[in-house]
């Protein structure tokens, strides 16, 4: 899961960042040592929710990506991870909230990734709600890629990244170069 993250972070001027939802296992955990960047609504349906936006420290010298969590005690803040009647709307939330993230953080990138079901609505959101309005700019017009992982027994990491280079991002796609 960090292997592109990371090896795009060492490329340089590129800046990565991963969204992870601030999971209860993850915030009880004190491997984990996080700082609160910000806290903002998410609209979500009739409602609005609470995001905390925090930032996860770095640890050593070796540049990597920015790791940002997405914290909502009533969506994430739960023993488990999934399986819930709600986690249609859990990642709703979470795709929303990445979203409105990098509006905050002003992060506005060249390439959005999303990780499997649980972050397969942040494009969707992004076109149909997002792109050329508030919060992300008109100029920032970011391609988006979605992983699927095979198989009812893989379990995947929740996670969306994000990057953006100075020098620009070109796709070539393997049938246009033949």
């Amino acid at each position: 899961m960090l292997g592109l993250p990371n090896e795009l972070a060492r490329i340089p001027d590129n800046e990565v960042c991963l969204f992870l939802p601030y999971y209860k296992r993850v915030k009880e955990n004190p491997a984990y040592e996080t700082e609160l960047c910000a806290e903002f609504r998410v609209g979500l349906s009739w409602r609005e929710q609470y995001a905390g936006l925090h930032k996860l420290k770095a640890k050593g010298h070796k540049k990597q990506p920015t790791v940002y969590f997405i914290d909502n005690e009533y969506y994430f803040g739960r023993d488990g991870l999934y399986g819930y009647l709600d986690d249609g709307e859990r990642y709703a939330f979470f795709s929303k909230a990445v979203l409105d993230a990098m509006a905050v953080l002003q992060f506005y990138p060249d390439v959005i990734q999303s990780n499997d079901w649980q972050t397969a609505m942040v494009p969707v959101y992004l076109n149909a709600q997002y792109r050329g309005s508030s919060p992300i700019p008109r100029r920032s017009s970011p391609s988006t890629t979605l992983s699927i992982r095979a198989g009812p027994t893989r379990t995947s990491l929740t996670t969306c990244w994000v990057f953006r280079s100075p020098s620009g991002v070109s796709w070539t796609s393997p049938a246009a170069s033949t």
